[in-house]
């Protein structure tokens, strides 16, 4: 995959960085931090109404987030159309370590993007630098 991007590439980068997000996204705090090609970054808010009875962010939050990181990076790498669909068909999360306070960053990044389907690799980390879950997530492509 060439890392270098055209200027239209990276106007397109920006744009999906400024777009409204989901209200998912504010509901959870989440926020788009970078957009490259093949790449993106996402930033989610620690809450304690995402905690589970011990205290710690529920896992299942990470996949939404790492998710969300994917969709981001795959929205940089397909063309905007009005039959334009990315959809999870598959994901696998190793949750690695608890977090209990602090902003977590999921970087995504494109593997394979084909066809029909994509996969992404999704690392997720902690506001210390660790690394707290890892994805691999498939999607439907269709545009």
């Amino acid at each position: 995959m060439n890392s270098t991007a055209s200027e239209d590439q990276k106007k397109k980068f920006e744009q999906i960085v400024k777009r409204e997000r989901p209200l998912y996204y504010k509901f959870l705090g989440m926020d788009i931090l970078d957009v490259k090609l093949g790449y993106a970054k996402l930033k989610m808010d620690y809450n304690v109404n995402l905690t589970n009875p011990y205290g710690f962010v529920n896992g299942g939050f990470f996949s939404i987030l790492a998710d969300a990181a994917l969709a981001c990076a795959l929205l940089g790498m397909t063309d905007e159309s009005p039959t334009r669909r990315l959809v999870t068909i598959e994901y696998k999360m190793n949750i690695i370590r608890p977090v209990q306070e602090g902003a977590v960053t999921a970087e995504a990044k494109v593997v394979h993007l084909g066809k029909d389907t994509a996969l992404g690799d999704v690392d997720v980390w902690d506001h210390r630098g660790r690394m707290v879950a890892k994805g691999l997530i498939t999607y439907s492509i269709k545009l």
